[in-house]
């Protein structure tokens, strides 16, 4: 090769050495801006996402879940004793709009007399059943009656009745009644549709939107901070 061809050689070289020089610049520039634009997306994506879960609990707002009442294949026995939790919870069965058992359909039931034909005392646990029965959604036509089944939940033990929450809120409150047996926090439960806790009994309820939230709570107060329940 000529000198003058290896001339033209390197200075193409060069050139194009300059040039792959500059886009990696440029792309290095872009990097802080593109990383703030993820950021910008993430926050965004985080409140699109409690904005979405506040709605699905406000659509839930007339519903209760009513836990541990003996489940039966025979439906008049179904009704009845959601009937007969709704009325001891100091409602009217007439304003319920609509109730039904949460998950699938056991093809075994937890009444054994239900299989008979026998009406069985309809607020009276089977106890000799080793199936857990399944909650109950029970819709009222309007939310005071949801609140005035939870202020009378006591009077259908040893069923029980709570918020009927959004899978998302479910999870913070499993969370935090984790750190209520770790007796990391006082209290834990659901008001309104908020999940809230306490840290000692003369606390202020505060409440909790994410998972990140819990996680600072418990690494807060297992910081040396923990206090006994009071």
């Amino acid at each position: 090769m000529s000198k003058k061809s290896e001339n033209m050689a390197s200075l193409i070289a060069s050139n194009e050495l300059k040039a792959d020089i500059k886009v990696v610049k440029t792309a290095t520039q872009s990097i802080p801006a593109l990383v703030q634009e993820v950021e910008d997306l993430q926050i965004f994506n985080k409140k699109l996402f409690l904005v979405n879960d506040s709605l699905k609990q406000y659509i839930r707002r007339s519903n209760i879940l009513i836990h541990g009442l003996p489940e039966s294949n025979n439906p008049e026995d179904e009704a009845a004793r959601v009937e007969a939790a709704v009325v001891n919870l100091g409602i009217s069965f007439n304003n319920v709009d609509i109730f039904h058992r949460i998950g699938h359909t056991r093809s075994d039931s937890t009444d054994p007399g239900s299989q008979a034909g026998a009406r069985s005392d309809p607020m009276v646990r089977d106890g000799g059943s080793k199936n857990k029965s399944r909650a109950v959604i029970v819709k009222f036509f309007g939310h005071q009656m949801r609140i005035t089944a939870i202020q009378n939940k006591v009077n259908i033990k040893p069923a029980y009745v709570t918020e009927h929450l959004t899978p998302h809120r479910s999870t913070l409150l499993k969370e935090l009644n984790k750190m209520k047996r770790d007796k990391i926090i006082h209290s834990a439960y659901s008001r309104n549709g908020d999940v809230v806790y306490k840290r000692n009994a003369s606390d202020k309820a505060h409440v909790v939107e994410t998972l990140e939230d819990v996680g600072n709570l418990r690494a807060a107060r297992t910081d040396g901070t923990a206090t006994k329940r009071g």
